[in-house]
């Protein structure tokens, strides 16, 4: 089962690195209490046995009793809880099976969680890493919500960000300088089929996890925090603030409700000393198009506002399997119809290399041009009169799978070179309003 809230998240997303800090590195330790307020001393072989058998006892009242205080135990009355669930008693063994299941799904019962980060003051597009470092001080296993061995984890750099991300990200709250949440952020999931692995990992029934034996330690380091395919865009100046708690979601809802079995990290804290231009804090699409007069022509531009590095296709060629178009859009004012032209595609595809630009944040690249000469004669082939004004409007349309790019780029380019985010789909300009060269003043 999916640990929390994530999961919503995640069935949406499927329709320059920060150093790997140790625990040393993350500053002060800030760690759960040893022994939660809402959970006892470790028991004795003898208490867990009676807690056991009372599952049976007549009386509904200790019944209820007894299943609670076995399961704010964790995962130390396992051995019992089994011979319950074997046995000859019906009634044991019905409530011995429910507590086996819901102790096993449940994690870090008992654990002690810290967190830190290895840097307490970015700009807001320097990288982070967050770690996470879990400490088992019980008597008992207990299970950690991400993969222990190597071999299960992602085959390459992004594919292990998002991984690592979304084994904790149910856990966290993540709060800005203005006391409000910060949404996790995905980049779509079509560009990198081991990417794609990891998220559909997650999101099935049985996410990655491993048990933690009595005594062990282990840390997760979420690297880009802030800047990874999957991230939290911290874009604004100011204090943010990390925190992680964990409640299990028991049958009884009183259980959950008294938050037994809850397990907390005493928040981070970090600093943003510089925020993102003000395009890229609001934006909420990856790339704006704008059309502007420059002289006798109209140049395009395409801006990009988004927070991360996208790659955007300019090879306006004649296969609309590999290449982006542009469609010029042209209508009088006042009029219902809409004139639009499509310049012609490149006589001589340009090597794949070539047409697939880099924009980082913030960076604005032309794309095309039109003469103005050109404009009016084409805006009026849809209409019988001499409009004295014309809007003038392009889109930008590229539909090509970002794995196709990626991959013909993989066979010509380092791997350093390979896009990780390629823009996919449309994009509209605003209308620009042009008077008739022939209006009179």
């Amino acid at each position: 089962m999916r640990w929390g809230p994530v999961a919503t998240g995640l069935g949406l997303c499927l329709a320059a690195c920060g150093g790997r800090a140790t625990a040393e590195q993350t500053g002060p330790a800030t760690t759960t209490s040893p022994v939660p307020a809402n959970q006892t001393a470790p028991p004795d072989e003898t208490q867990i046995r009676q807690a056991v058998r009372l599952l049976s006892h007549p009386s509904p009242a200790q019944r209820k009793a007894a299943a609670r205080r076995i399961a704010a135990w964790g995962r130390l009355p396992f051995g019992e809880l089994q011979k319950a669930a074997a046995g000859a008693d019906l009634e044991a063994a019905l409530s011995a099976r429910e507590l086996l299941t819901e102790l096993d799904s449940a994690i870090l019962i008992g654990g002690q969680v810290t967190l830190g980060v290895d840097r307490p003051r970015i700009a807001w597009d320097q990288p982070i890493t967050l770690a996470v470092r879990v400490n088992n001080p019980t008597m008992a296993p207990i299970r950690v919500p991400w993969p222990q061995s190597p071999s299960s984890r992602p085959a390459n750099d992004d594919a292990e960000q998002v991984g690592a991300m979304l084994d904790v990200a149910d856990f966290l709250t993540v709060t800005g300088p203005d006391a409000q949440p910060v949404e996790l952020r995905f980049e779509p999931l079509d560009g990198d089929p081991a990417v794609y692995a990891a998220v559909t990992s997650r999101a099935g029934r049985s996410p990655p996890s491993h048990l933690l034996a009595p005594g062990g330690e282990v840390t997760l380091q979420v690297r880009q925090f802030n800047r990874g395919w999957a991230r939290y865009p911290l874009l604004a100046a100011g204090r943010y603030r990390i925190a992680f708690a964990y409640q299990p979601e028991w049958k009884d809802a009183s259980w959950t409700a008294e938050g037994l079995g809850r397990v907390r990290a005493e928040p981070v804290t970090l600093e943003v000393l510089q925020a993102a231009p003000e395009n890229i804090r609001r934006a909420f699409r990856p790339l704006e198009l704008t059309l502007n007069r420059r002289g006798e022509h109209i140049e395009a531009t395409v801006i990009s506002t988004w927070d991360r590095t996208i790659w955007l296709n300019l090879g306006f060629g004649p296969d609309p399997g590999r290449y982006a178009k542009l469609q010029w859009r042209f209508q009088p004012a006042g009029g219902d119809e809409t004139q639009v032209w499509e310049p012609e595609p490149q006589a001589r595809a340009a090597p794949v290399g070539d047409r697939v630009k880099r924009l980082e944040s913030g960076a604005a690249i032309p794309i095309a041009q039109i003469a103005l000469g050109e404009v009016y004669p084409r805006a009026l082939r849809a209409t019988a009169t001499s409009p004295s004004r014309c809007e003038v409007a392009l889109r930008y349309l590229n539909l090509v799978p970002t794995t196709r790019i990626r991959d013909e780029l993989r066979a010509k380019a380092p791997a350093g070179d390979v896009p990780s985010t390629v823009f996919t789909g449309a994009l509209l300009s605003d209308p620009l309003m042009l008077d008739s060269p022939t209006a009179k003043p």
